[in-house]
């Protein structure tokens, strides 16, 4: 065994390469055994170089699947980045709608007065969670009167009130026409009735007037009533004036003696 460390301790210093088990020592082996010496070194090296690229693929697939682990994070943040950004613009849009279909909604409420509703909404709600007014109407009523005046009046307002929107809809429009078409209709109306009492009151005066007329008759005299009148007062007149005649010519003493007999006197009177 002394030996056996010794040659062991003696081969360690050798520049040669270390022979296999089961080949003899060097200078020992027979020809067949120089032609195989190098062999198992030749072995050993493939060995080592395999385990380095075992290793370098481990390594390889350790820093893919790092970098696939980055991308994703990138990839996710990215999107997270748009998703934000999306969301900022549609609360964006939202926001802007809101205010506009209030002020829309409002202008209608505010200019028809006593024939229109309080406005109501349709709301959408945003990624922030609000709700904002997407749509919305006000109601507009006007109820019949049966006084054309009113009418117009009352279509009048209701065409204002369609139109007060500084963008009116399809619908505003809509309405605006049917509310004029009412004036118009009520005008017409009015119109004629106007004329219509033009008309009646001119008959009511020519029938005032023929009355006035028949009445002025029945209160005045006939023509043949008026000549007989006269004719009395031109008698009347007459007999006055003999009267007064008679009395500045009477018949005294005096002039009896005078005369001859009552025949001239009664003569001279006459």
């Amino acid at each position: 065994m002394s030996n056996l460390a010794i040659n062991v301790s003696a081969l360690a210093n050798v520049t040669t390469s270390f022979s296999p088990v089961g080949k003899l020592a060097v200078g020992l082996e027979n020809g067949d055994a120089k032609e195989d010496v190098f062999a198992p070194i030749e072995e050993a090296s493939n060995a080592k170089g395999l385990g380095n690229s075992e290793q370098d693929r481990i390594n390889g697939d350790d820093d893919d699947e790092q970098q696939s682990d980055r991308d994703s994070a990138q990839k996710k943040s990215d999107a997270d980045k748009q998703q934000q950004q999306a969301d900022r613009e549609l609360i964006r849009q939202l926001s802007s709608r809101d205010r506009e279909v209030r002020a829309h909604e409002q202008a209608h409420a505010a200019v028809g007065g006593q024939y229109s509703g309080s406005p109501s909404y349709t709301f959408e709600k945003g990624p922030d969670g609000v709700n904002y007014a997407v749509g919305g109407e006000v109601s507009i009523t006007a109820p019949p009167t049966g006084d054309p005046e009113v009418t117009l009046r009352a279509a009048e307002q209701i065409q204002r009130a369609a139109l007060a929107p500084a963008d009116p809809s399809p619908q505003d429009r809509r309405v605006a026409s049917a509310a004029a078409q009412t004036a118009l209709n009520a005008r017409a109306e009015i119109l004629q009735l106007k004329s219509q009492l033009r008309i009646d009151e001119a008959e009511q005066a020519k029938k005032a007037h023929q009355e006035q007329v028949e009445e002025q008759a029945d209160r005045a005299p006939p023509v043949e009533e008026d000549q007989a009148f006269l004719e009395r007062q031109d008698a009347r007149k007459a007999a006055a004036r003999r009267s007064a005649q008679l009395s500045d010519q009477l018949v005294t003493g005096e002039q009896l003696q005078t005369r001859n007999n009552v025949g001239e006197v009664l003569h001279q009177l006459a």
